[in-house]
């Protein structure tokens, strides 16, 4: 499934493997990924993305993939970013390398989940910065932005206004799933 997130988002196209139903069986995958420490299975997820990336962006010349960082707190808390893991699935189908860490997440943010569009906008609003050795990478290059679930569109698009701004060419994202 692909798609676009606003007109006036900063990602180009939009690429998920799943749609994504509160209380089904993918909301409890992505909890043991998130949670419970089942790293193995966002690998296993992120070949299946890597799948549908293979075929939605198949021609475009994507310089690298970049997960969603998570806050320096948020990860000393978790252990891991599943976003990473979910990376290594997709490489593995896709061959492109992984960057890291090129995105930072310099605030602390609440969980996006129980928040509305407008305050998911606010919540990530300046949240990521780049990695003051990567500012020299990012001009005219293509970037893959990966994460487990995409909702409103609100953190991926933060993202991807920051390479933006670091004068990107292009920013495409990738999500295991999609949520209305």
């Amino acid at each position: 499934m692909f798609g676009r997130l606003t007109s006036e988002a900063h990602v180009s196209r939009l690429v998920s493997a799943y749609h994504y139903e509160k209380d089904g069986t993918l909301q409890s995958l992505i909890h043991y990924l998130k949670y419970g420490g089942i790293t193995a299975l966002g690998v296993e997820l992120g070949r299946r993305l890597g799948d549908c990336v293979q075929a939605t962006l198949g021609g475009v010349l994507i310089s690298g993939i970049l997960p969603v960082p998570l806050h320096p707190t948020k990860r000393r808390e978790r252990g891991y970013n599943q976003s990473e893991y979910i990376c290594k699935g997709v490489q593995e189908r896709t061959g492109l390398p992984v960057v890291e860490p090129l995105l930072m997440r310099r605030k602390y943010t609440k969980s996006q989940t129980e928040l509305d569009i407008e305050q998911r906008r606010e919540n990530v609003q300046d949240a990521f910065s780049v990695h003051k050795s990567f500012h020299r990478v990012i001009p005219d290059q293509t970037f893959l932005i990966v994460d487990d679930i995409i909702t409103t569109g609100s953190t991926v698009d933060a993202c991807a206004k920051v390479l933006i701004e670091h004068s990107a060419k292009q920013v495409f994202a990738a999500s295991v799933a999609l949520a209305n």
